[in-house]
């Protein structure tokens, strides 16, 4: 299949209906008969645009100028008209779901990547938040100042399903971060507070950082609001080529927050850090009794890291880890540090075995399908 189609596919990407006549009649010639099948008949607007964005995703690289169509149409609502009205039905999840797949299979040049793009990661369905995020990681560089600036804007989000992904699109853009230090360096003394902590949490993914950042993220760990504190000191800690320890106390400070997102990112940062210190054991040991189930895993990781002696009191909470219902990579990072600690963790393996058997074991049917199936053997009988 060659590029020739391109641009009559991107015109099928057309939302007007009127070209619906003249699309149809160049397909035949320019595609070849064994893709055909993927664009007759046409019955709708929708229907060629599904059709159309599938055949590109089959093309691969060779549909780079059809990137831009295809960002806008993630967010295309589909139309329906009834009784000569046009009624807007909401976003059409098969055609954004094809998008997606042909944005990932033809990749996205960094140029193309602006704040069409970026302004997705805010957006209120977390459907197209969580397309975006993952398109993101997909751009090819060089990167562009606008789309570094808008994944650092998009950290505002405390979504903890979408950030691995921003923090990783992220890292990419480290050869051109320069591009983009002036305006987080000057986001450092907005008046926003999330801004201000968003702008030093990406410092620290992008540096080394020049003098004049450096100088900046000072400025933030003596900021009025704590998170920004700790975000200025964990940026620090990671430009610094000493790792100075006196960030850790500012790290330590948000382990008490209210909000669960800063606690369980106090206690990754700690992980990340690895402070040498005995007194870091003692501010993290109440945080074994967190509510939250990923905060007290974290914090057992950080209390055996500094002293692996503190085994027998972690046990209880990696027990409960390992024997957790909820998600698996809760369960898969408590085995982790059972292996790492080695025969200190024997009193738990009868936990990671109870585990391993559970999470293999095949789930039961619901009631009514339970239900449905010995009514069907009664009736065999």
């Amino acid at each position: 299949m060659g590029a020739a189609a391109v641009p009559y596919l991107i015109a099928a990407l057309d939302h007007s209906e009127s070209l619906r006549n003249k699309v149809e009649n160049l397909f035949d010639p320019k595609l070849p008969i064994a893709n055909q099948r993927y664009m007759l008949p046409q019955r709708s607007a929708g229907l060629r645009r599904l059709r159309a964005t599938a055949v590109l995703g089959r093309i691969g690289p060779r549909a780079t100028n059809a990137v831009p169509l295809l960002i806008r149409l993630l967010t295309a609502d589909s139309v329906s008209v009834i009784k000569g009205t046009n009624t807007v039905r909401g976003p059409d999840q098969s055609q954004r779901q094809e998008a997606v797949r042909a944005l990932k299979a033809i990749g996205i040049p960094g140029s193309l990547a602006d704040q069409s793009l970026t302004s997705l990661l805010t957006n209120r369905d977390f459907r197209l938040r969580g397309f975006t995020s993952e398109l993101v990681t997909n751009v090819h560089p060089p990167f562009t100042r606008e789309f570094i600036l808008g994944l650092t804007a998009a950290l505002r989000s405390k979504d903890e399903r979408f950030r691995p992904y921003l923090l990783f699109a992220l890292k990419r853009c480290h050869a051109e971060a320069e591009m983009a230090w002036p305006d987080l360096a000057a986001n450092l003394q907005h008046t926003n507070g999330s801004l201000r902590w968003c702008a030093a949490e990406a410092l620290g993914v992008l540096g080394p950082a020049t003098a004049a950042v450096l100088a900046a993220l000072e400025k933030a760990v003596d900021d009025e609001q704590p998170q920004v504190r700790m975000e200025g000191a964990f940026a620090l800690w990671k430009n610094t080529p000493g790792r100075d320890a006196r960030f850790v106390h500012f790290i330590l400070d948000r382990l008490q927050d209210e909000k669960v997102f800063w606690r369980r990112k106090a206690a990754r940062y700690l992980v990340e850090m690895r402070p040498s210190s005995l007194g870091v054991i003692q501010a993290l040991k109440p945080v074994l009794n967190d509510p939250d189930p990923e905060t007290r895993l974290l914090a057992l990781r950080g209390i055996v890291q500094i002293d692996p002696e503190q085994t027998p009191a972690v046990l209880p909470v990696l027990r409960d880890a390992l024997l957790d219902r909820g998600p698996r990579r809760r369960t898969s990072s408590a085995a982790q540090i059972l292996g790492d600690l080695g025969p200190r963790a024997q009193p738990a393996v009868p936990a990671l075995v109870e585990a391993t058997e559970d999470s293999y074991a095949p789930a039961k049917p619901p009631p009514r399908m339970r239900w449905r199936r010995s009514n069907m053997a009664c009736s065999r009988n």
